[in-house]
């Protein structure tokens, strides 16, 4: 077996390179011996000689020793080849070479951030390059799914379009990988060119929908905020639909909804819509429910206090609240009248209570404590 290989790869070294114009020097790459193992028949044969993989398919078909090199294929045939070869064998070995063996690349991935800058007759394209495999890398511009041109750079310009016209791209990537070129799509955009008049859209990235939609309450209002859309075209304007309805708009973040009931729930959601002139993005929020406040009564002007303690029984305060006083108790049962009270109340072991109109200054310690209008009785 040995010999047999001798001969034939000798044979190939005697065989005039004009004969073997299909064979060229291939961009070097890495490939794993699990790979190599993969290209083991006669009509896909790769070998490993010394850490270095070469395709040596072509050359079966007219090999002096037929198929004797066949069951080295997809291996490593170091040993064999260094032990029946000379200088001139390996001097031809690069010819064949298509990489080495090692860690294989990572996978290409696909270009991103693709977005389009358009004018009335271009498109002005630029994107985020692709990484992994193999370099150098080439990028193909498909305009409506048809190529129109390539680049190693990550900007192109479209150009001899139609004026406000709408055109889709995409991009795709192609590493340098052999025998096999990997490839990878970028996501498409679309964009518009801009018309005679110089208005145009270009939605080189798609618009997103708000969120963190929240909504503060009221009695009567909700104070609603949100995370603002990106992508589309500028400006991008907000529809506010309460319930299902539309209540407004803004070009804002933010929104008050007012003149609603008080304790009632109600459900939010807004929509984004840009401002593309063939065809308007919209894109909605997820929907929130916000319920309005409890109705309350405050009378007066000015800073109102009201301090009630109560250790061992009920407080009970009517509306509207007392005003600068302070009502302490610890074994009974506290009430506050109607108009608002001033002064203070103590109890520690019985019952204020102050009745219609203003009283000030009652105080009990053991008994009963009733004051009435501007009286007192002790």
């Amino acid at each position: 077996m040995k010999k047999i290989l001798s001969l034939g790869l000798t044979a190939i070294m005697a065989v005039s390179f004009a004969g073997w114009g299909v064979l060229s020097t291939q961009a070097a790459t890495t490939f794993t011996v699990q790979q190599v193992a993969q290209h083991n028949t006669a009509s896909n044969c790769w070998l490993i000689i010394s850490g270095q993989v070469y395709d040596v398919t072509n050359f079966i078909p007219i090999h002096p020793g037929g198929n004797a090199i066949v069951p080295f294929c997809g291996a490593d045939a170091t040993s064999v080849f260094d032990s029946i070869h000379n200088a001139s064998a390996f001097a031809l070995l690069p010819t064949y070479l298509i990489g080495s063996v090692g860690v294989a690349p990572a996978p290409l991935t696909a270009p991103t951030n693709l977005a389009g800058t358009p004018a009335q007759t271009s498109v002005a394209l630029s994107w985020t390059a692709s990484t992994g495999g193999v370099s150098p890398i080439t990028y193909t511009v498909k305009q409506n799914g048809t190529s129109v041109g390539t680049t190693t750079a990550t900007t192109f310009s479209d150009t001899g379009l139609t004026t406000s016209t709408t055109y889709t791209f995409v991009v795709v990537a192609t590493d340098s990988a052999t025998p096999t070129a990997g490839t990878a799509s970028s996501s498409q955009i679309t964009v518009t060119t801009l018309s005679s008049g110089g208005g145009g859209t270009s939605t080189s990235t798609p618009l997103t929908a708000p969120t963190n939609l929240a909504g503060t309450p009221t009695q009567t209002s909700i104070a609603l905020s949100w995370t603002g859309s990106t992508g589309g075209v500028s400006p991008i304007t907000y529809t506010v639909k309460r319930n299902g309805t539309s209540v407004g708009t803004t070009t804002a973040t933010t929104f008050s909804n007012t003149g609603l009931t008080a304790s009632t729930t109600y459900t939010f959601v807004v929509m984004a819509t840009d401002s593309a002139t063939s065809t308007p993005n919209s894109t909605s929020s997820a929907q929130i429910s916000v319920t309005t406040l409890g109705s309350t009564t405050v009378h007066g002007g000015g800073e109102q206090e009201n301090e009630m303690e109560n250790e061992n029984g009920h407080i009970s305060t009517s509306t509207p609240p007392t005003s600068g006083g302070e009502n302490e108790h610890e074994g009974g049962h506290v009430t506050t009248s109607t108009p608002p009270t001033s002064g203070g109340g103590e109890n520690e072991g019985g019952r204020i209570a102050t009745s219609t109109g203003q009283t000030a200054g009652g105080e009990s310690h053991g008994g009963h404590h009733v004051s009435a209008g501007q009286g007192s009785d002790d």
